[in-house]
């Protein structure tokens, strides 16, 4: 009858998703910016770059708590989380270019406007999203339900003087 929400990382859900698409589009408009109007999935490097992004993403959302307190927080607090985020997946994404040695064949400058764009899609859409779940929590409060319980001999004249007092 009752539902429990769901508690830990999978209770920001929709935040998880968000960041993914913010860093997804980010890498597209940075490679689309550095390489002209191709299909950065169609090289290999860089569709292998993106699925990294994806997994370094999970990596520090799981050690970072990047989504502790995320309702609670003003602005300037979400600039920062924000921003360490962003930090710790490039940095991590960095550390396995260098790893596989693949950071010769990887454009720089893609990688920093990746990790630029990135910092200010998913900042403004932390923000918006945030205010979005806070109104719509906000309006959820307001509803109020009512559970009344009596003899089925006491409904019939229960639902008679509800009618009466409401008229």
């Amino acid at each position: 009858m009752y539902k429990k929400s769901p508690q830990g990382w999978l209770k920001h859900w929709d935040f998880i998703l968000l960041d993914i698409f913010c860093l997804q589009l980010a890498f597209v408009v940075a490679y689309l910016v550095r390489q002209g109007l191709e299909n950065p999935y169609s090289d290999q490097i860089y569709r292998t770059v993106a699925f990294v992004f994806m997994l370094c993403q999970i990596v520090v959302m799981f050690l970072g708590q990047s989504y502790q307190d995320i309702l609670k927080r003003g602005y300037y607090i979400e600039f920062t989380k924000t921003a360490k985020h962003v930090l710790m997946v490039m940095l991590l994404s960095v550390l396995y270019l260098f790893a596989t040695q693949q950071a010769v064949s990887y454009s720089r400058l893609t990688l920093f406007y990746t990790a630029f764009l990135y910092l200010c899609f998913d900042y403004v859409g932390r923000v918006w999203h945030k205010e979005n779940v806070l109104k719509k929590n906000a309006t959820k409060k307001k509803e109020k339900s009512m559970v009344v319980v009596v003899s089925l001999a006491g409904l019939n004249e229960k639902v008679t003087s509800t009618i009466h007092w409401h008229r």
